[in-house]
């Protein structure tokens, strides 16, 4: 399976949960099949770029946030690179100072 396409769609899947949709409730506001998300979110298949238009518009998120890699997803083992994924798409729905406030947060944990 290509790394690509199964990064894409674990991006999907964390945008789609930050949003507490299921794959159907997703399906349904794209007007796809519920086979068709299940098969991005796998990594089978490549969303087509009007796809990835309506994934971006309804998960809220930008199209070039579900396409790129950071380059450092290479080194981060598969669960917790899902759960970095699920908290971008969440970063992604929250205003400025709640972004300000998170970074405070996540600063006091260094040690």
């Amino acid at each position: 399976m290509d790394d690509f396409r199964r990064n894409v769609g674990m991006r999907v899947k964390a945008a789609r949960k930050a949003k507490g949709l299921s794959q159907e409730d997703l399906a349904d506001l794209i007007e796809r099949s519920v086979h068709s998300i299940s098969q991005i979110e796998r990594g089978v298949n490549s969303p087509s770029a009007e796809t990835l238009l309506c994934l971006s518009r309804v998960l809220g998120v930008a199209v070039d946030s579900l396409l790129s890699d950071d380059g450092q997803s290479n080194n981060l083992s598969t669960v917790r690179k899902e759960r970095l994924l699920e908290l971008m798409a969440h970063v992604d729905l929250i205003t400025n100072e709640q972004l300000e406030t998170l970074i405070k947060v996540a600063k006091s944990y260094r040690l």
